[in-house]
């Protein structure tokens, strides 16, 4: 009998770190949504009655946005206060709610999921990225990080634009990171092609959250002293 590979028991551990990590990832994040599904199943309660404060509202401009009456809180007002990228998207569970029947509370619940799920993968995607030695492993733990933060699940859940503005933020991030002008701090000027990618990026990032322009600005500052440096 030969002994074994150490190269192999190498790869052995780190599949089994691996899978231990996603098992954790996956366990956390449905300890944060299975018992608020099975509650909402039970209850039959609607969606924009369960949350509070700033996510009741939002949640409220979206069902009337589904309903045709527009960008209102009240039904009779019309408002400017919420984020319109996410209102935009919340008023989709509602309408297939509406279409498909069921609790409306259950659709935004899976909206959410996917929002967080997105979220999570592109934060493991840009530090494997930047990383100067990127990995499934680096992938991975990254994903677990963001998985078993329970404050981060908790906003997962609240009815607010975070996961969704995260997600715009970590695209932007991966985005510049795959760029070919990386090297030079930023987009290459004659690639209109990634140019154009990074600005819509940038335009979803706004309509995601308004104070995204302090994101967009502090990169232009960041690409100013880089011009003035090399030069």
């Amino acid at each position: 009998m030969t002994a074994n590979n150490p190269r192999e028991i190498g790869r052995n551990v780190s599949r089994f770190l691996i899978a231990t990590l996603l098992l954790l990832s996956t366990l956390a994040v449905l300890r944060q949504y299975v018992p608020q599904l099975v509650e909402i199943v039970r209850s039959e309660t609607p969606a924009a009655t369960v949350f509070h404060e700033e996510g009741f509202y939002f949640l409220t401009v979206a069902r009337s946005m589904a309903e045709g009456l527009g960008p209102t809180a009240d039904g009779v007002s019309l408002t400017t206060g919420f984020q319109p990228l996410w209102a935009g998207l919340v008023s989709v569970p509602f309408v297939l709610s509406k279409i498909f029947g069921g609790s409306d509370l259950v659709y935004v619940l899976g909206l959410m999921l996917v929002t967080v799920v997105a979220a999570t993968a592109l934060a493991g995607l840009a530090a494997n990225k930047l990383s100067r030695m990127p990995s499934t492993f680096l992938f991975v733990l990254t994903v677990a990080v963001f998985a078993n933060d329970l404050r981060w699940l908790r906003l997962s859940t609240s009815g607010l634009e975070v996961t969704v503005y995260m997600a715009g933020l970590l695209a932007l991030i991966l985005l510049w990171a795959r760029s070919p002008g990386r090297s030079s701090g930023g987009l290459s000027a004659s690639d209109g092609r990634w140019a154009a990618l990074f600005g819509v990026a940038l335009g979803i990032v706004y309509l995601a959250r308004i104070d995204g322009v302090f994101f967009g600005a502090a990169y232009l500052v960041f690409l100013l002293l880089k011009l003035s440096i090399s030069r």
